[in-house]
């Protein structure tokens, strides 16, 4: 960094040659407002900010506004004319001799030293008029107040998000800060669908192209050995053949096509060739290579052949790290196998299950991390730190499985990661059979009651089953050959109740997953309930067992909560002081995973603060269409789907409203509707009777029957009205903070409103308590609230299911939106407390000017 312009001493400009300084303020004041950067902001702040200092230039051709290396005391903004742009490095065959790496021409709309302003530099570049312009004049001290006061400019100033962007590309590892800045602003970005072709062999190379996000594969029909998967971090566009042999200068020399929707940023060759002068790997094809040969080095992936390992590559997000920067923290789940490259540095540390630190140890590359998250999801156990200028490889368990999917089935049986079976087993059965638990919430304990409770439900079945075999024998005594008539039904009966006491045994379970416990009651056909508690809920945990129960090793476990809904009880489990063991040890997981994130929010933050954050895709694929599952539904299969679930309406992502199940509705208008189509009835026949003059002696006694049934039909009418209205008006809603039970009587009778915050539910269950509703797959929805109003309940509700799990997942964002809102206040003025700190004790004095 160069040194403080605080308290800078005062200097005396030389006048440039050619130049006219003037400044109308009225000119100036109506110019601002209108200055790209400047846009949005609130005109009155700013004018105050800058009227100081900042004046009209009309300068000559040839001046020179800024001297690379020179101290930055004013900033350009260039309203006319064209300025041309130059910055030189040393070259990297001779540091003697400097070379241009950037050379442009400028136009109007554009900052001259904006990078000095922003990376607190001297001028990072040479900027001498090309033709005869206009420039406004700012000191660069009171853009220092105005970036200090609305932060916001900066990404207005520089394109702050391709740069971040653009830090993390391992082709630009080495190159520094400011010349990469000025290479993002020439970058562009270009998106391309699946299967699309980017550019074929006899294209001459005009741009590289660097993968924002997604996937590409490098073919030549004449060398299929050679055919390369590259995914996100990764570049393309590198002229001549793929791999080793003799490149073509002047043309690609091979296919590029895309197998995933994928964003490309592109930057002119040109610009790479001035820019190789100092850094001459950045137009060096191998960087495509090195994935696929880190790959073939991971233990983990031995068994796979390298055909496979080649394709893997194109499933791993390839990144540079160009600072000190943490990627697994100790408690979070890891979503990601980490790999360090060759050459890179990386930090190990943890805390033991007191708290106190471990030593730090140090890695070199090639070393993997956590990569037991590519056959279930875990807690990290060890905080890993990378150190500046590191390559990575990074392999989502989603894109893993994705790759597994196209390729072979059989390759996760073939990874080298030893995981205990049982949690192998019981993540296995999660996958297919519980796919309603949150997103990054994984099983840990999955228990049924204990063989004794299965038992009890077949006592009956067996009971009957002895007696049948009984009298059967006794049947074959008293009437040989009549057992044949009777035993195949009484056999049949008894194998029908022994499968009903099985299957209703194999519903009830109690699962303890990374966030909750979750009990679950099912009768088949009939009932169903769950009831569950957060991790973060749970106070105590109880255990009793009997006499057979500590023989046989069952018991009964309670679960208390903060809130005041009673216990979560689930009698005859098995081995209930292990799972009693196994929710203290998850509930103290669950907390460390809080304190981890909130350590990745302080350190995002200090980066945002600092303008180093790091933009670090974490996937290679975009998640599939949600909708396309529904696609391969049968017509019969999306209008049953319909019927079930159509009552649930998404009003946006902030807010969904639920009305009562159709049913409902239907059952209370099939009365009147039943006693209007009656009355229509003989309002029909009464027509005809006096149209057709059949009774012609009645007529008058006719219309009158007709005049007295319209009277309770209009009123009959107006009823159905009134029930629809009636359902139509009662709602529930949920929304990022609140959550709504709205009961309204039509024609503004009367409305009963009850609200709770989310912050105040305890307790979520449902209930089913019918065949119809479990056909129909409606039910009852009970929240229970440490409000004065108690529970609130949404009777008949569709998909009770579904609204429970939309519930818990909406409390529990706003849980960890709060620990993230309680972290931000927090840490609010930790930023400049540091660097107030820092320059203090080292003699400096602060960068910006603080009002």
């Amino acid at each position: 960094m160069a040194k403080s312009r605080f308290g800078r001493r005062k200097r005396t400009e030389a006048r440039k040659e050619g130049a006219a300084s003037y400044r109308p303020q009225s000119a100036v004041n109506s110019v601002l407002p209108h200055v790209s950067f400047l846009e949005g902001l609130p005109t009155g702040e700013a004018l105050d900010v800058l009227k100081s200092g900042t004046d009209f230039q009309r300068l000559g051709q040839g001046t020179v506004l800024t001297q690379q290396d020179s101290e930055a005391d004013y900033l350009y903004y260039l309203v006319q004319g064209q300025v041309l742009l130059e910055r030189n490095r040393p070259s990297a065959r001779d540091p003697n001799v400097w070379v241009p790496v950037v050379q442009r021409t400028l136009e109007p709309g554009v900052l001259i030293g904006r990078f000095a302003l922003i990376y607190n530099l001297p001028y990072t570049s040479q900027a001498t008029a090309k033709t005869d312009v206009l420039v406004l004049r700012f000191r660069t001290s009171a853009l220092e107040r105005l970036l200090y006061r609305f932060p916001q400019i900066r990404g207005k100033i520089i394109p702050q998000e391709t740069i971040n962007r653009l830090r993390t590309m391992p082709i630009f590892r080495g190159v520094e800060p400011v010349t990469l800045s000025y290479l993002a602003e020439e970058a562009q970005t270009q998106k391309f669908d699946p299967e699309n072709v980017v550019y074929t062999h006899d294209r001459p190379p005009s741009h590289l192209y660097l993968i924002d996000t997604g996937q590409v594969i490098l073919y030549n029909p004449r060398l299929p050995d050679r055919q390369l998967w590259l995914g996100t971090g990764n570049a393309i566009g590198f002229p001549g053949s793929i791999g080793p042999g003799a490149p073509s200068a002047d043309r690609y020399g091979h296919w590029a096509v895309t197998k995933a929707p994928t964003q490309f940023y592109k930057i002119p060759w040109a610009s790479l060739e001035r820019l190789a002068l100092r850094y001459p790997h950045v137009i060096d094809s191998r960087i495509q290579f090195e994935p696929f040969e880190t790959l073939r080095e991971v233990s983990v992936f031995r068994e796979f052949s390298d055909e496979q390992r080649r394709k893997l590559a194109g499933f791993c997000s390839f990144q540079h790290i160009p600072q000190h920067h943490l990627i697994l923290q100790q408690g979070d789940i890891g979503d990601s196998m980490w790999i360090l490259l060759k050459d890179g540095k990386a930090t190990i540390s943890a805390l033991d299950q007191d708290a106190n630190a471990l030593p730090r140890v140090p890695v070199d590359g090639v070393v993997y991390f956590h990569e037991m998250a590519l056959r279930a999801a875990r807690n990290v156990r060890a905080t890993v730190e990378t150190e500046p200028n590191s390559l990575w490889l990074r392999l989502h368990w989603r894109d893993f499985r994705r790759f597994v999917n196209e390729t072979d089935p059989g390759l996760l049986q073939k990874l080298n990661i030893q995981i205990p079976e049982e949690e192998t087993k019981g993540r296995q059965k999660l996958s297919q059979d519980y796919e309603w638990l949150g997103e990054g919430e994984v099983l840990v304990s999955y228990n049924h009651r204990h063989w004794v409770a299965l038992l009890d439900k077949l006592r009956w079945p067996l009971v009957v089953f002895v007696l049948a075999l009984i009298a059967i024998v006794g049947l074959g005594q008293v009437a040989p050959g009549q057992w044949l008539w009777w035993g195949p039904p009484i056999g049949l009966i008894v194998v029908l109740f022994v499968a009903w006491g099985v299957i209703d045994y194999y519903n009830d379970y109690f699962i303890v997953t990374n966030m909750r416990v979750i009990q679950q009651e099912k009768v088949i056909l009939t009932t169903e309930y769950r009831r569950e508690a957060l991790l973060e809920q749970v106070e105590r945990v109880d255990v009793q067992t009997s006499f057979w129960g500590t023989v046989l090793g069952y018991g009964l476990l309670k679960i208390f909560t903060a809130g005041t809904t009673g216990s979560i009880e689930f009698d005859l489990v098995t081995n209930p002081d292990r799972l009693k063991a196994t929710i203290f040890e998850e509930s103290r997981l669950r907390k460390m995973r809080y304190r981890a994130e909130n350590r990745l929010a302080i350190q995002n933050k200090l980066e945002q603060r600092l303008g180093i954050i790091l933009s670090l895709p974490s996937r290679v694929l975009t998640p599939r269409n949600a909708s396309g599952a529904g696609g391969k539904m049968t017509g019969w299969q999306r209008f049953w789907h319909s019927v079930r679930t159509r009552e649930l309406k998404q009003i946006s992502a902030d807010k969904v409203v639920w009305r009562k199940h159709w049913l409902l509705l239907l059952r209370d208008v099939t009365a009147p509707l039943f006693l209007m189509l009656l009355l229509l009835v003989v309002m029909i026949v009464t027509f005809f009777t006096n149209a057709f003059h059949l009774l012609d002696s009645l007529q008058e006694l006719v219309v009158g029957i007709e005049l007295v049934l319209a009277f309770p039909f209009l009123f009959l009418f107006g009823w159905v009205i009134y029930i629809v209205i009636d359902w139509w008006n009662d709602y529930y809603e949920v929304t990022k903070n609140n959550i709504v039970d709205v009961e309204k009587l039509p024609f503004f009778l009367r409305e009963v409103r009850r609200e709770a915050p989310l912050q105040q539910i305890q307790d979520v269950t449902y209930r089913i308590s019918s065949p119809i509703e479990m056909l129909f797959n409606y039910g009852n929805v009970v929240v229970q609230t440490a409000a004065s109003q108690g529970a609130l309940t949404f009777d008949g509700i569709p998909d009770p299911r579904g609204v429970k799990e939309e519930i818990n997942r909406r409390v529990v964002e706003w849980r960890r939106e709060d620990e993230l809102r309680k972290v931000n206040e927090q840490m609010r003025d930790l930023p400049d407390w540091f660097e107030l700190y820092n320059r203090l004790e080292a003699g400096q004095e602060p960068t910006r000017l603080i009002e």
